[in-house]
């Protein structure tokens, strides 16, 4: 499990590293990017950015699968686990579905720009949109990635330590 979730992280870093220099880049004018142009190099970053956005949807299918069939399985386990499972999945689908779309989009659109068929200005307000969309994205699936794992700590019987009282 922590593997998935460190691969996420190390994924949605090297993406959000990529769409930064790609819009910077695009504004600075026309360079490379690490010996590729900047359609190639969109490429990579969407890439590398669809796997952390994929990676994501099934590792909250998969634990959502687990946690179900856990309960199932166990009469003495809290049904609530599985409810608070999906109620994690209502909050996380949406943003993280926005933001794969809006960078899709940007892409899309920046061949059109490429092409000469749309202004710049439709490509870099994209950009822009999906930057925002993505910080906003990586906020809830952080947060749900540390719901998740409570869930299953705590179906697997772990118990925090308690914080220790402050001194008086």
């Amino acid at each position: 499990m922590y593997i998935f979730m460190y691969l996420i992280y190390i994924l949605s870093a090297a993406s959000f590293i990529g769409l930064a220099l790609l819009g910077l880049g695009g504004m600075a004018g026309p360079h490379g990017y690490f010996g590729m142009n900047h359609p190639t190099f969109a490429l990579l970053v969407s890439v590398i950015f669809l796997a952390a956005e994929v990676l994501v949807m099934f590792f909250f299918v998969g634990t959502g699968i687990s946690i179900k069939e856990y309960v199932r399985d166990h009469p003495d386990a809290d049904p609530e686990l599985h409810r608070r499972s999906i109620a994690i999945k209502r909050v996380l689908y949406p943003p993280t579905l926005y933001v794969t779309m809006m960078v899709m989009l940007t892409f899309i659109l920046g061949g059109a720009v490429d092409r000469k068929l749309l202004s710049h200005w439709w490509h870099l307000a994209a950009w822009v949109m999906s930057m925002w969309l993505f910080i906003r994205a990586a906020k809830v699936q952080h947060q749900s990635l540390a719901e998740n794992t409570a869930i299953i700590l705590e179906m697997v019987g772990f118990q925090a330590r308690p914080e220790k009282d402050a001194p008086s």
